[in-house]
């Protein structure tokens, strides 16, 4: 399903290309008449995969325990569709996203993994500040799991001081990150400033 769902984005991906014309102007491609995915398809795909892990998986494998493999596929679905501009753009789809993240943090012992991803896309993506914000609120609110908040923030406060001043980029993408995180799960960043508080003597 994971797979299926990855060549559809793909296929979507390669309908809308830039193209060069010959006179040096940029324009997307007409949309191949074959490839009929967009926001919906996405939101059907995304609901699919989480009445999937709403199911009792573990007794697929022998011994009952869901393999990290099958966690890894579906988590690293969901972050390649954060990475796609359009997909941030689209409050309906995010949320899917959330849900489905949630439940692997929730049930199949995803934190830490899913802390160690969202650094990463922060320091590289300025357009996931807010979203991933919008995912802590979600862990806490939906699902009850507090302790990503506090691991995604320890992640960030072991980065090195020369590396934050290096990468001026990143280091926006963290604050304006934490602001919102912050505004929305007040008791749980205040749980865990305090591993954040080298970085702000």
């Amino acid at each position: 399903l994971v797979e299926l769902y990855r060549c559809f984005e793909d296929d979507g991906k390669s309908s809308h290309q830039i193209v060069t014309t010959k006179k040096g102007k940029s324009k997307k491609n007409k949309e191949d008449s074959g490839s009929c995915w967009g926001s919906g398809e996405r939101q059907e795909g995304l609901h699919a995969l989480r009445q999937l892990l709403d199911l009792n998986l573990a007794l697929l494998w022998d011994p009952p325990v869901v393999h990290e493999t099958f966690v890894e596929q579906v988590a690293n679905c969901c972050y390649k569709l954060l990475e796609n501009p359009e997909v941030v753009k689209c409050k309906k789809t995010l949320e899917f996203i959330f849900h489905v993240l949630g439940i692997l943090i929730k049930r199949y012992s995803h934190c830490l993994g899913a802390c160690m991803k969202i650094v990463q896309l922060l320091q590289q993506l300025e357009t996931l500040s807010s979203p991933f914000a919008s995912l802590m609120l979600v862990c806490v609110r939906d699902y009850d799991v507090k302790t990503v908040v506090a691991q995604v923030i320890r992640e960030i406060a072991q980065i090195e001081p020369g590396e934050l001043a290096r990468d001026t980029n990143a280091t926006r993408n963290y604050c304006n990150f934490l602001l919102e995180v912050g505004a929305t799960c007040g008791p749980v960043v205040l749980s865990a400033i305090s591993s954040l508080m080298p970085h702000l003597d």
